[in-house]
């Protein structure tokens, strides 16, 4: 269990572009348990995102399951060999913080107290786009942080 909250540790410091010092090495137990609690979540919120006429398929868990096994796949292609349990598993563990903003910003966004004004409707017809950049950016250095160990303060070349 220590080694399941290391890896949380490590991808809430990515989040903020801060590198941990002394990553803990991980195995496959905990990439494999990292990956069901990325599955079950990505079940979950498909099944919330299909309202109230949602029902349960188990088709669903065949593509839930090929999905995470094709990202692993490729991940594992970039990351090199000693460290790749604990990167991949700190990826998803990342990859599971952006679902849950990104399921924040919506569930805020639809509930706002205030009507956008007419001569802001671009910003409502661009929100899913500027979104998606700014995930994209945070993604990046939080990636290469976990990936490198590299301070925030050198990544500034790749934000600019």
């Amino acid at each position: 269990m220590a080694k399941f909250f290391c890896i949380l540790k490590i991808a809430l410091r990515a989040a903020i572009w801060k590198a941990t010092p002394q990553a803990c090495t991980v195995g496959i137990p905990t990439l494999l348990g990292w990956s069901l609690v990325a599955t079950a979540a990505g079940i979950a919120n498909e099944y919330d995102l299909a309202g109230a006429t949602g029902w349960f398929n188990p088709y669903g868990l065949n593509s839930a399951v090929a999905q995470i096994a094709v990202f692993l796949a490729v991940a594992c292609l970039f990351v090199p060999a000693q460290l790749r349990a604990t990167f991949l598993s700190a990826f998803i563990a990342s990859g599971l913080l952006i679902k849950a903003v990104e399921l924040l910003t919506v569930r805020v966004s639809a509930h706002w107290p205030f009507a956008i004004q007419d001569d802001l409707h671009w910003l409502q017809r661009y929100q899913h786009t500027a979104l998606f950049v700014i995930e994209l950016i945070w993604w990046i250095g939080a990636v290469y942080v976990a990936a490198y160990g590299v301070p925030a303060a050198s990544l500034c070349w790749l934000v600019v």
